[in-house]
């Protein structure tokens, strides 16, 4: 199997009939070394792409070993491209979270201003 997962203390492959998102909890690095006759490879992306037009949220690196393929190459630059999606959807989460508080201590700063919390 061409993609590993990696993860602070060991490594697992990585498993086509599992869903992706259970896979990615934890792990820290995705290392994909490509092999056009591997199948794996090509769900994976598939995989990583609904993962982040769902708007999953995961702090995980990728990257392509291309073993000097061209097809490698282009593999390489799209998770170039998903590892920018995965940044703007931890950037989305992030602002989210923020507004969320902002919110939640007005909504508190209204209830002390007009005397609800007594």
């Amino acid at each position: 199997m061409c993609v590993k997962i990696l993860y602070a203390d060991h490594e697992v492959s990585y498993d086509m009939n599992k869903p992706l998102e259970d896979q990615l909890v934890d792990s820290a690095e995705i290392v994909v070394g490509y092999d056009p006759e591997d199948p794996a490879i090509g769900k994976f992306f598939t995989e990583m792409e609904r993962v982040c037009q769902t708007g999953v949220s995961c702090d995980v690196n990728i990257k392509v070993v291309h073993n000097n393929h061209l097809s490698g190459a282009r593999a390489n630059r799209q998770a170039k491209k998903l590892n920018v999606e995965l940044e703007v959807n931890n950037l989305i989460k992030a602002m989210v979270l923020s507004h969320s508080e902002v919110d939640r201590k007005l909504k508190n700063l209204t209830k002390i201003c007009s005397g609800e919390n007594e």
